[in-house]
């Protein structure tokens, strides 16, 4: 659907004329104004806001570097060897992205392909922005640690854990395949992921797909140095922080000038930086929740595949990203340590699994340094969109303003500590939600202009649901393993969806965030006893005619 409505989300004209609700332009604008209530602002990057980004005291961050440096020098027989591993750790610093092409020879790689495809054929969602997979629900998938060395070879994770200060594990392992086209959805915009808060490194392995070759098309972008800043950061009444998920989105000329200026605050050239390198699957290890960064996408190159590991302090997040029993006694290998259970006393255990690879770790970093060897390290000078008229052709892609509902912005809170986590497994079960599946589940209905509902309604609404959804009497029909876990995820995204509703700044926003009401509150019933169930499927009634009305009010504006 395109835009009815320019940046601030309101249309200028007055004149009479009835939409697909039968209201005028006058009466649709003063529904749209009483509940698109949120201020515009441009998200920026500061140096002075770095210091609410969680990060272990340095004093723990330096022992923790030492005593893997020492352990590991053990075992290295090339004094040489570490001084290059802390030239990368520096490369990676600078930057804030350090590309690695061949960790595995093609023939690995061509069988990573194969069992990748066949598992994105079987299980992947197909919509129409990708296929989707949660690689934590295919296991099977990562017993072959020979290919999974194409995006998590121990040096890679001994990289990522020197840079953050301590042991890491998975906290998210994704394979995606998206075909070339012009979307925006919140990756292919330039951001920020995850919240300011909190640390995270990603590695996103690309491919072209169905082949051992680099990506040609929809490549992924950054702005090197930004990683250094932090983003927009608000105070409370009570002086507690907070940030929303808009302060994470750069899509207007303002907020790329903003970050071209952060460039210059820090002693960097103004750089773009578009991997465009077709000759090998290469492998971007960057700190996700800092890098300003997309996936450049639009309508040239071939069908991309990826997949995506996303790293936190295992002290921070603790918990598991696949459950699994080791017999007592036994030594679980690097993936397996990196996606078992984790918490604040890991640190002997991923000291001792990291110096186990020790050999494998120096081998590579010295075939990265060698001319004639299959793996390289990518300089990143050569990839520089140098011509600004680029930067400024793809600003005016970045901030057109396309969006399809539920994958459209949010403006949900994020909190000092970090406890928006547990909402984002919901949250991506929506997103993700198949369109024939979506279309079972809707009731049909002709809404009008009486079924718009008030942002203190919609409030009210959510937060009833929320608490009928704490009852400790739980539908008994519903299928999956982790139904606690699952019904709070859903709690704490409905919960904040009430709170985001009054922060709309756009006709956009409060559109994705009534249907995301709608099916935050849908997907919580089967988890209801019937009693409640009877209850809470009006409400659900009320927030989907909500979402209608409002959509046809913007459709009769169009």
């Amino acid at each position: 659907m395109q835009p009815a409505l320019q940046a601030n989300g309101l249309s200028s004209k007055t004149e009479e004329r009835p939409g697909l609700l039968n209201v005028s332009a006058n009466e649709a604008m003063a529904l749209f104004k009483d509940r698109v209530q949120g201020t515009g602002a441009v998200p920026g990057l500061h140096l002075n806001t770095v210091r609410y980004r969680y990060s272990l005291p340095d004093e723990q961050k330096i022992r923790f570097r030492v005593r893997t440096l020492q352990k590991l020098r053990r075992t290295w027989k090339n004094d040489e060897t570490e001084a290059k591993f802390l030239n990368l750790v520096r490369h990676i610093e600078s930057d804030g992205c350090a590309l690695f092409g061949g960790l595995v020879d093609t023939s690995v790689f061509e069988r990573l392909v194969l069992k990748y495809d066949e598992v994105l054929e079987e299980a992947g969602n197909k919509t129409f922005m990708h296929s989707y997979v949660n690689f934590a629900h295919h296991p099977a998938f990562l017993k072959d640690e020979e290919y999974t060395d194409a995006f998590g070879h121990p040096l890679l994770i001994c990289l990522i854990a020197y840079l953050m200060g301590g042991p890491v594990r998975v906290i998210d392992l994704r394979g995606k395949d998206t075909n070339p086209i012009n979307i925006n959805a919140q990756d292919d915009m330039l951001h920020v992921d995850n919240t300011p808060f909190k640390e995270e490194y990603k590695i996103l392995l690309t491919w072209r797909r169905g082949k051992a070759q680099g990506a040609s098309g929809q490549n992924f972008t950054f702005l090197p140095g930004t990683h250094k800043g932090n983003r927009d950061i608000l105070v409370d009444n009570c002086g507690d922080p907070w940030s929303t998920e808009r302060d994470s989105l750069f899509v207007s000329h303002e907020a790329l000038d903003g970050l071209f200026q952060f460039q210059e605050t820090i002693g960097v050239p103004r750089r773009v930086i578009e991997v465009n390198y077709p000759e090998k699957p290469l492998a971007a290890v960057f700190p996700a929740g800092s890098l300003v960064h997309h996936r450049y996408r639009n309508m040239s190159g071939s069908p991309r595949s990826c997949i995506i590991a996303a790293f936190h302090l295992a002290v921070r997040n603790p918990g598991e990203l696949i459950h699994a029993k080791f017999p007592s006694g036994s030594k679980r290998s690097l993936l397996e340590f990196l996606v078992g259970f984790q918490d604040g006393d890991s640190d002997d255990e991923f000291t001792d699994i990291i110096c186990d690879n020790a050999k494998r770790i120096e081998e590579m970093i010295w075939e990265l340094s060698s001319p004639s060897a299959e793996s390289i390290l990518v300089d990143l000078q050569g990839l520089a969109i140098l011509d600004f008229d680029d930067t400024v052709a793809l600003t005016e892609f970045l901030s057109t303003s396309m969006f399809y509902d539920k994958h459209g912005l949010l403006h949900l809170i994020l909190y000092e500590d970090g406890h928006e986590e547990i909402r984002k497994p919901a949250r991506k079960r929506i997103g993700e939600m198949q369109k024939d599946t979506m279309a079972l589940r809707l009731a049909h209905g002709c809404p009008t202009s009486l079924d718009l509902l008030q942002p203190e309604t919609m409030r009210v609404v959510a937060d009833a649901i929320v608490e009928m959804a704490k009852r400790p009497e739980l539908y008994p029909k519903v299928p999956h393993h982790n139904v606690t876990f699952e019904l709070a995820s859903l709690r704490y995204l409905l919960k904040d969806l009430g709170e985001a509703i009054f922060r709309c700044e756009g006709t956009e926003t409060f559109l994705c965030t009534s249907l995301f009401l709608f099916w935050a509150g849908e997907e919580i019933v089967p988890y209801l006893k019937e009693s409640d169930q009877a209850v809470v499927r009006p409400l659900l009634g009320m927030f989907l005619r909500n979402y209608a009305a409002f959509l046809l009010l913007i459709e009769g504006l169009n």
